[in-house]
């Protein structure tokens, strides 16, 4: 679990630096994808710490964590790369799936490190 999470975090960093070149070099709307590139790094950040942590306890808090976070990643940045280059009405639906995946990954890990014993 904490390979595929590592894994992910270092495509996700891939993938925010790509979007950020893109948004600037590409006839793509620009805010759409700075948007999904901050959210994915940051988000690929947390990821890493989530990856990182579970090496020396893997908790029910940490895995709600990490696969939030993952799923978050490709539905929000997903979602706002589908309406920057196509319009696509996906991004209605899954750009605020990924938000609030997003908040449900940091709220359980804000409860991994309430229940922490270190």
């Amino acid at each position: 679990m904490t390979r595929i999470w590592i894994a992910a975090a270092a495509l996700g960093g891939f993938a925010a630096v790509a979007l950020g070149a893109a948004s600037h070099h590409l006839a793509f709307d620009a805010s759409l994808l700075d948007t999904a590139s901050r959210y994915l790094m940051y988000h690929s950040l947390a990821l890493l710490a989530v990856a990182l942590l579970a090496r020396a306890e893997v908790t029910i808090a940490l895995r709600i964590a990490g696969w939030s976070f993952l799923a978050g990643m490709i539905a929000f940045a997903g979602g706002l790369v589908a309406l920057a280059g196509m319009g696509s009405a996906l991004a209605g639906v899954s750009t605020p799936i990924g938000g609030t995946l997003f908040m449900i990954g940091w709220l359980a890990l804000a409860w991994h490190g309430g229940r922490s014993r270190g």
